[in-house]
């Protein structure tokens, strides 16, 4: 009884408060062009409370006490203005619409050396409504509130946009290969073996200022997209001197402190990239198969014995980060500079996950094939990612700025793969295949450009040098096959496949290595003709401009599998994994030889 009273007192007082106070909302545009005011200032004096307009000029003001108030209205480069005599009233909403004047006075000239603000909301907001092409953005500030890790992740937020294999972006239902992607105005170079395709997966979110995705053309645009071209910008010319460090532990439930499966790799593993462990030797043949069968064999004992895995629990994963920004005078050059480092290792599991193959033979019966195949897979993966992000800008004065970019990321991928499955038609067994592989990718984008401003920035002339390369290497891909009955005890080992030739699948080794270089150029003209002081849109625009680019690609492949020697021992597939690839057990004749299936076609 006591807490119902107590509950329909408050209820009460808080009716009684409400009631007290009124709400103040408008719209505020410019008195010349009757554009909205966006970020004008609205006060109240006497209470010290306010709000700020929005992109659409419009504000509010909630809880205003009942009483006669002035309304402060204030901008930069505007005559502020003060409303008097505004009434609030209980329960009711005032309504204010009216206009500002820009200021008018003659000011002593002041020289103002800076960098316009890009990566806020408000900033990405504006350069959207006032593009002259369909565009959508997302600035850093909105980047910052999420927990995006990577821009793959950020592109998920962005309207008309879908991933493929969490890396790679659909532009209004077109694929990676139909859109543009650019690097602080400068094209990226692709990763991929066979598409035209950059993985976003590879910039970390704390280098990004902001990303723009243009998804109609323009003359400074590259004309090799169809779905969009998509702008990303690095982080350059900090506000403020700023140092932080940052480190964080996190658990990924279902992995973190499980049992983990993983084969031993390079010393340099932890650092995204392989030291050359699993490289093919230097003295390797060019030329297996113009080698006998015991040549091939000799070639093969000099590679690795690596064919099994150690199982432990999966650590926590890791994160850390390190961002200097400075900024400082060199007599009259205004000079800033940010430098970020991220390093982050994370590890993940897949249990279970299911795989089917069915006959074409409709079963009447049951309305379903009968299966041909059956695997469920576990799977272990380990990432590490490094990247750093070093830029500089040089505003000689306020008509003239330089910039000089660098992006440097690296990613490393180890996969352990343990498939258990059933073939209930051509070999009626039990299935345990493995596969072990690694990835790197490298990536480097630099840029340097400059923007010069003349006739009262009437015309602005900017040109830019870029070079950007990127390195793939998928060294010693190792897969193989294990059989036994279906009617064999636990206790019976499973059989190691071995093929007559070479393969893919069967104790098979495949190495890639791709690498590609741009360079790029360009220069860019515009010049205002007409429109009204101050309102660059009203403006007539004449534009001209130069674009060249030099892009080299080179790919090269490699896949051999172990064979049977010409007497081959037919127990040597039956030893544990650890020992069948013993040196002696790899002799070209009663042991394994080496065969290679490498085709002309396998590089380009």
């Amino acid at each position: 009884m006591k807490n119902l009273l107590l509950t329909t007192v408050l209820l009460f007082f808080s009716v009684l408060v409400f009631a007290q106070t009124g709400q103040l909302k408008g719209n505020i545009k410019d008195a010349t062009s009757q554009e909205p005011i966006i970020g004008a200032n609205v006060l109240i004096e006497g209470l010290g409370t306010g709000a700020s307009t929005d992109i659409e000029g419009n504000f509010l003001v909630k809880n205003v006490p009942v009483g006669t108030y002035n309304v402060v209205i204030s901008y930069v480069g505007y005559v502020s203005k003060k409303i008097e005599g505004v009434k609030i009233e209980a329960g009711k909403v005032l309504t204010l619409e009216t206009t500002i004047e820009e200021a008018k006075e003659e000011l002593e000239t002041v020289t103002v050396v800076a960098a316009k603000e890009t990566m806020s909301a408000l900033a990405v907001i504006s350069e959207v409504r006032f593009a002259e092409q369909v565009a959508v953005g997302i600035s850093a500030e909105q980047i910052s509130k999420t927990q995006d890790r990577d821009a793959s992740q950020v592109m998920r937020r962005i309207p008309g946009v879908s991933l493929i294999d969490d890396r790679f972006v659909m532009v209004r239902g077109l694929s990676e290969r139909y859109n543009a992607v650019l690097i602080n105005d400068a094209l990226t170079p692709s990763a991929e073996v066979d598409t035209k395709a950059f993985s976003f997966d590879i910039i970390p979110t704390s280098a990004i200022d902001r990303m723009m995705i243009y998804k109609s053309g323009a003359a400074e645009l590259p004309g090799e997209f169809a779905g969009g071209a998509i702008k990303i910008y690095t982080k350059n010319a900090p506000l403020e001197n700023s140092t932080s460090f940052s480190f964080t532990l996190g658990n990924r439930v279902g992995t973190t402190f499980d049992a983990f499966k993983s084969y031993k790799g390079s010393s340099t593993d932890l650092l995204g990239f392989d030291n050359g462990y699993r490289q093919l030797p230097s003295g390797f043949p060019a030329n297996l198969e113009s080698l006998g069968s015991v040549g091939k064999a000799e070639a093969a004992k000099n590679l690795p014995n690596n064919w099994t895995f150690d199982q432990n629990n999966a650590l926590p994963d890791m994160r850390l980060g390190l961002s200097v920004a400075r900024r400082f005078n060199a007599g009259k050059v205004q000079i800033g500079h940010i430098t970020a480092l991220n390093y982050s290792i994370t590890r993940q599991t897949i249990q279970d996950l299911q795989r089917f193959r069915y006959l074409n033979n409709p079963n009447p019966t049951v309305r379903r094939s009968d299966q041909e195949l059956a695997f469920v897979d576990n799977q272990n993966s380990t990432n590490v990612r490094l990247g750093l992000v070093h830029n500089w800008s040089f505003f000689i004065n306020d008509n003239f700025k330089i910039e000089f970019r660098n992006l440097f990321s690296q990613m490393g991928t180890t996969e352990t793969t343990v498939r258990n499955g059933k073939d209930f038609v051509s070999q009626g067994a039990d299935l345990r295949n493995y596969a072990f592989r690694y990835e790197s990718r490298s990536i480097y984008s630099g840029q340097l450009s400059g923007t010069h401003r003349l006739n009262k920035d009437k015309t602005k002339l900017t040109w830019l040098g870029g070079l950007s390369y990127t390195n793939r290497q998928e060294p010693d891909f190792r897969r193989f096959r294990s059989i036994r009955s279906f009617n064999a005890p636990e206790s019976q080992p499973f059989e190691i496949a071995v093929p007559p030739g070479a393969t893919t699948f069967d104790l098979a080794r495949f190495y890639s290595k791709l690498s590609e270089l741009s360079l790029t150029a360009s220069t860019n003209f515009e010049h205002q003709i007409g429109g009204k002081e101050g309102e660059e849109n009203s403006a007539i625009k004449l534009r001209a401009g130069i674009y060249t680019e030099y892009k080299a690609r080179d790919f090269s492949a490699r896949w051999m599998s172990y064979s049977r020697g010409l007497n081959f021992n037919s127990e040597i597939p039956k030893q544990s994994l650890d020992q069948i690839f013993r040196p002696e057990n790899i002799n070209g004749t009663t042991g394994f030889t080496m065969s290679e299936g490498t085709n002309p076609s396998d590089k380009y």
